[in-house]
């Protein structure tokens, strides 16, 4: 995820793999993790009743687009880092083009915690929105 460039490490695995050979790759969800993306907290209230209600969610701008952008990986580290977003579909025509197909793919979220504070904006207040993306490809 964070290479300007991703044809050359995928044409090199294709290369070394054997024939039907597998190769899994990790990264951040491109749909849920970019520039683009904002997170979101709510607190209010819900019928009547006073009850306080927390509503947390993810928007995001632009998803098509790859693009290079800096950020910070942990808030506050000396410097921001390279990142490089692509779609899932620019991901997977990468993979393609050096004659991978997908043979699974998974996007796990993070479990919600009782501990997690609801005011908090984090992965763990977002249990329906996966921030990774794991795929394994197989060489066709």
């Amino acid at each position: 995820m964070d290479m300007a460039v991703i044809s050359t490490p995928i044409a090199a695995l294709a290369r070394l793999l054997k024939p039907h050979g597998r190769a899994v790759f990790s990264i951040t969800h491109p749909a849920f993790n970019s520039s683009d993306i904002k997170l979101h907290a709510e607190r209010g209230e819900i019928g009547g009743d006073g009850r306080v209600s927390h509503d947390h969610r993810v928007s995001i701008s632009r998803y098509t687009t790859s693009y290079p952008f800096k950020g910070e990986g942990i808030v506050g580290q000396p410097e921001p880092h390279r990142y490089s977003h692509r779609s899932i579909s620019t991901l997977v025509g990468a993979w393609a083009k050096h004659g991978f197909v997908v043979d699974a793919m998974s996007e796990p979220s993070l479990p919600a915690s009782e501990s997690t504070n609801p005011n908090v904006i984090s992965w763990g207040n977002l249990p329906d929105i996966p921030p990774i993306l794991v795929m394994r490809l197989r060489l066709g």
